[in-house]
């Protein structure tokens, strides 16, 4: 028997998973191109949002991560190979699900023997172990019959990879984690309940801290240091394996936090620990590996409280900080954004961005943050980075300036001259009242707005820096002003086109559904959520943004003591002061509705009552603002 054959040419391709490691050019040879993975490479991707300030972006299916459609000629071998050759003819059933668990603890035991009783002459073992290797990966086809999964757990099919995945042949270890990937990818046809019982077991039975300790076990560094692999690639491929089975137990709740912290031994797992350290490594370009341990931590961050604590307050050494890291490796994109055929930088820019924009949205990351000079370095980004670059640090922004708490933030941003350049993408800002609402659309314009908006909100009273953003209304004419009320012009006659669209739509609908029954009234609930959600994708949230900055201004220059109150009303008139007035009337009630419902005032989590906080202090800052404005619009009315 060749074992070399065995070992780098496998026989049985495993079964497509949700990524594939990523494809190898003749020339490049990143990875063995005769390793029989799956290579369903997303070098085709593409940027998931448009970034000019004046211009909206939409959100790409499933946030961009996922692109093309049918099979590569690999992927259709493989499924070719399962449908000709599937365990040759045997029914997947309890029967054959044993006999394979028995040939599986067989080849574990034969393999063991022959390694002690052969531990000087490898050639006599090695056999065994291509054997071993095979039985593991017959263990694939498993996933088309996920009922079997508890008969596996029972018949302690876990219990038996997690001996193969202590294995001193790393090749043995890769392909045991690689086979629970496959079994516990949510992608493959395999139940919810299933998956989430076999997870669950993971955990109970101890593979999960098996894996987590693998994966610090293959952490190398160096290219040159390889240790137990035959080549740097091959490494690489086993850290591949490792964080897609970690990303598998991340798409199902309630399980990130044993991921990250072990509460029987009350100490951390070492996952977010290794991750910061992968992430730290300086690579040009970068590899899928760090772009995909910057994925996992962005998706695990938001979902686990001891995911934050480790990223924002655990200092690990001196030179590992979460938070640090994270900036630092946001630095890099101060210039320039990453290019498009550099797959891996661009989605690795995405997900660092993303992963900075969590960290913000909580207290202390936002405090953490101040400390390493965030701020300083996202103007820096307004100023001189790409246009993707600069819509990412405009959200980044937006949130770490959008919490009531978010004082200090809102000063810093200021005394580092942050104004000049907000106003500058301001002044910049276009609004298209043609362009159609017809998907959820973002736009970094409204980013502005929100951002304004909060430093209102977040600046004391009568601060410097409180009139230095007062300031820039009034100057050069009030230009600003002015180009505030032209944007609220067009956006609200965007969002009247719509509403006489949705209009027609709704009296359609009702003259096809004339019964007025449970039927049309779940159907009409829906239909008027739809129109709710298009609305405010239209213009409806920028509008309640500007009119929330309208009103903090008629509220600041009550006296008209600096001209522009008569700017407001000389623009807006009594119809449109009364138009502002609604708006944030109804804004009004959809908050209230929104600390009333199930989903926050019943939430007992420190999360839920934070939101229902936060909520509450808007809520009494639009009132308090609402009078202003009511009593610009009276008064009008009066003069008119």
């Amino acid at each position: 028997m060749d074992v070399d054959l065995i070992f780098k040419k496998p026989q049985l391709p495993l079964l497509k998973k949700r990524r594939g490691i990523e494809t190898v050019s003749s020339s490049a040879k990143k990875y063995k191109s005769e390793v029989s993975f799956d290579n369903d490479s997303r070098q085709n991707d593409e940027p998931p949002e448009s970034v000019e300030v004046e211009a909206e972006f939409e959100d790409d299916e499933e946030g961009g991560r996922f692109f093309g459609g049918g099979l590569t000629k690999k992927q259709q071998d493989v499924l070719d190979y399962v449908d000709s050759h599937a365990n040759d003819g045997d029914t997947i059933d309890e029967s054959w699900l044993k006999k394979q668990l028995s040939k599986l603890d067989k080849a574990l035991i034969k393999n063991e023997q022959l390694r002690i009783k052969f531990a000087d002459s490898p050639q006599k073992f090695m056999e065994s172990e291509a054997e071993l290797h095979e039985v593991i990966k017959s263990f694939s086809i498993l996933t088309e019959s996920s009922s079997l999964y508890t008969e596996f757990i029972q018949q302690n099919g876990l219990e038996l990879l997690a001996k193969a995945m202590i294995h001193e042949n790393m090749d043995i270890v890769i392909v045991a984690i690689q086979i629970l990937g496959e079994l516990t990818d949510g992608d493959a046809s395999a139940e919810e309940s299933d998956l989430r019982t076999l997870i669950k077991e993971t955990f109970v039975s101890g593979v999960v801290e098996i894996v987590v300790n693998t994966l610090k076990r293959v952490d190398l560094v160096s290219k040159s240091d390889i240790s137990d692999f035959d080549s740097y690639e091959d490494k690489e491929k086993g850290v591949y394996e490792i964080l897609s089975f970690i990303e598998n137990i991340t798409g199902f709740s309630g399980f990130t936090d044993e991921l990250v912290y072990d509460d029987s031994h009350r100490k951390d797992t070492g996952l977010v620990e290794w991750l910061l350290r992968r992430i730290s490594i300086k690579e040009k370009p970068i590899s899928q590996n760090k772009q995909y341990a910057a994925e996992i931590l962005s998706i695990i961050f938001p979902q686990s409280e001891k995911a934050q604590d480790q990223v924002i307050i655990k200092n690990y050494s001196a030179e590992l900080n979460g938070v640090a890291v994270v900036l630092q490796e946001v630095a890099q994109y101060r210039y320039n954004d990453p290019l498009v055929a550099e797959t891996y930088d661009r989605e690795f820019f995405h997900n660092i961005f993303n992963l900075l924009s969590e960290i913000v949205r909580c207290e202390e990351g936002r405090t953490k943050f101040l400390e390493n000079e965030g701020i300083d370095l996202l103007i820096l980004i307004l100023q001189s980075a790409g246009k993707l670059g600069k819509a990412h640090a405009v959200t980044v922004l937006d949130y770490a300036l959008s919490s009531g708490s978010a004082r200090s933030a809102s000063i810093d941003f200021v005394e580092n001259n942050g104004l000049a350049v907000l106003f500058k993408m301001f002044m910049s800002a276009k609004i298209d009242i043609k362009q159609k609402s017809s998907s959820r659309v973002k736009t970094s314009v409204d980013g502005i707005f929100s951002i304004i908006a909060s430093l209102f909100r977040n600046l004391p009273e009568d601060s410097n820096q409180k009139m230095k953003l007062i300031a820039r209304f009034v100057e050069k004419k009030f230009e600003k002003t002015v180009k505030l009320l032209n944007l609220r012009a067009l956006t609200s006659d965007r969002l009247r086109r719509l509403d006489d669209i949705l209009n027609t739509k709704r009296e359609d609908f009702l003259k096809a559904n004339t019964v007025d029954d449970e039927k049309r009234a779940n159907q009409l609930l829906a239909f008027e959520t739809d129109c709710y959600f298009q609305r405010t994708d239209g213009g409806l949230f920028r509008i309640q943004l500007m009119d929330i900055i309208i009103a903090w201004l008629l509220a600041e220059d009550d006296d008209n003591d600096l001209g522009i109150k008569n700017t407001i009303e000389q623009n807006l008139g009594s119809s449109g002061l009364r138009d502002v007035h609604k708006v944030l009337n109804d804004y009004l009630t959809e908050l209230k509705e929104l600390v009333h419902s199930s989903t926050i005032a019943q939430t007992n989590t420190d999360n839920g009552e934070k939101e229902q906080n936060e909520a509450s202090d808007l809520i009494e800052m639009i009132s308090v603002l609402m009078e202003f404005v009511s009593t610009k619009s009276k008064k009008q009315d009066q003069e008119d």
